[in-house]
């Protein structure tokens, strides 16, 4: 099987997200403010999510990528989407896709970070 690039990594994260229960509402929202690789959905539930794909440790583990900036990028990114997103949302939140391809293993960290704003 080849190695997927980091489309591939998104590929595979919404395919697992479907398979779970989601619904993809979009992939790849560019903003001003930033990017969001994926928004899905359960119900009433709503999820903006960053894909980590990884072949190597070279650039760190994935999750650790998902700093207190890109943190910050993501959640302005989500902030502007739903000002344009007429979703009744009860709940709202951050989920990381870590996909490490040395173990071929994939890891949802739902709720990996809180706040839609931090100022």
């Amino acid at each position: 099987m080849p190695h997927p690039n980091g489309r591939s990594g998104e590929t595979l994260a919404a395919d697992y997200l479907i398979a779970s229960g989601y619904q993809i509402v979009a992939r790849n929202i560019y903003t001003r403010a930033g990017e969001i690789d994926l928004v899905v959905r359960r119900g009433r539930t709503v999820r903006f999510v960053e894909v980590k794909t990884r072949r190597t440790s070279c650039y760190g583990e994935g999750v650790d990528a998902v700093d207190t900036h890109k943190q910050r990028r993501i959640r302005r990114a989500a902030e502007r989407y739903l000002m344009t997103d007429a979703g009744d949302w009860d709940d709202i939140g951050f989920a990381v896709i870590v996909i490490d391809l040395r173990q071929w293993a994939l890891w949802l960290i739902d709720d990996a970070f809180e706040g839609m704003s931090d100022g």
